[in-house]
């Protein structure tokens, strides 16, 4: 079964929507392996990003998810590997890194639908890029940097490095972030710096697991409520 997730690409007027609740993101992390998935519930959306057109309906499932391929951002086709030579000893998590889908300019909105009203999120985007983009050093460096933010007002955002150590050999980088839901849909906000098009290799959203901690005092609370509802009876 394909893993739902409605998605909308706005290329015009960016600006504060009410599907952009507020995303609250931790620093990004260097890719390296299956264990970067975050752990969580129900997976909402996952999409496995590529703009070859032959990637379509080509899933890959890593750690028992489903990612759907596809040209999420719609841009031109094209079947650039941006993985190179880098390996993370996991075929299909490497093949969730092959290629980006890219698309809608410097500065594009995704708006992720299929979501619950109220329901706590986690939000995982991956960005990779391998390719030299600047030339006549030693080695030829990599300096692409995809910026994500809610769309919200005012933003919160993240800088993901698509070759963090500047060499070519790396599995680029990820970033996770919570929010919670304000309605069916939230919006991701896709900002490059000094490229031409934005781009994600993948992305993941889940639902979010509450803390031990944070369930046992629901638990306490409604039992305290069950009790003092038993003493009025009596009373």
């Amino acid at each position: 079964m394909r893993l739902l997730g409605l998605l909308t690409i706005a290329f015009a007027v960016v600006g504060p929507w009410a599907s952009a609740a507020t995303i609250t993101w931790s620093a990004a992390q260097n890719s390296s392996g299956p264990s970067d998935i975050v752990s969580g519930g129900a997976v909402a959306i996952a999409y496995n990003g590529t703009n070859d057109t032959a990637d379509v309906g080509n899933d890959v499932t890593v750690d028992g998810i489903t990612f759907v391929s596809g040209n999420y951002l719609a841009g031109m086709a094209n079947n650039i590997s941006i993985i190179g030579a880098n390996m993370s000893g996991d075929p299909n998590y490497d093949a969730l890194l092959t290629k980006n889908t890219f698309g809608g300019g410097m500065n594009s909105v995704l708006t992720l639908g299929g979501l619950t009203d109220g329901q706590d999120y986690l939000l995982q985007i991956w960005y990779i890029e391998t390719r030299t983009t600047i030339v006549g050093t030693s080695p030829p460096l990599n300096t692409r940097v995809m910026t994500y933010g809610d769309n919200a007002m005012p933003e919160s955002t993240v800088n993901v490095a698509g070759d963090p150590s500047g060499t070519g050999m790396s599995l680029g980088q990820f970033a996770i972030g919570s929010f919670t839901a304000d309605g069916t849909s939230q919006d991701l906000h896709l900002i490059t710096n000094d490229f031409g098009n934005a781009h994600f290799a993948a992305l993941l959203v889940r639902e979010a697991v509450p803390e031990p901690a944070s369930v046992l005092l629901v638990g306490l609370s409604a039992i305290g409520l069950l009790g003092f509802q038993r003493s009025r009876r009596r009373s």
